[in-house]
């Protein structure tokens, strides 16, 4: 997780460098920042959000109390939902009870 925060901030830092250049050098104006600053906004949080999902997915896969009680009934399966970020396509499984199938 903190790999991934890293590695946002890094990018955020990149970009903001070169929308200051490009402006500097007439090639951009501040409407076109701040369409590119919203995308940029959307993007991070999609990524926030599949990184908090798949630690969260680990999280569960790995609880103790919950193997004693549930199985996999179906890995990988495909997710999107739809947030204010964007459109967010993740796998995730499915669990079954043991005992009351």
């Amino acid at each position: 997780m903190n790999n991934i925060i890293q590695l946002i901030a890094e990018k955020v830092k990149r970009e903001i460098e070169e929308s200051v250049i490009k402006v500097i050098e007439g090639e951009l104006t501040l409407d076109n920042i701040v369409d590119s600053v919203g995308a940029m906004v959307n993007d991070i949080g999609t990524k926030t959000m599949l990184a908090i999902i798949d630690e969260l997915n680990d999280i569960i896969k790995k609880s103790p109390e919950r193997s004693k009680k549930y199985h996999i009934h179906k890995s990988k399966v495909n997710r999107t939902l739809i947030t204010r970020f964007g459109e967010l396509e993740f796998e995730r499984a499915y669990y079954k009870n043991i005992e009351k199938k």
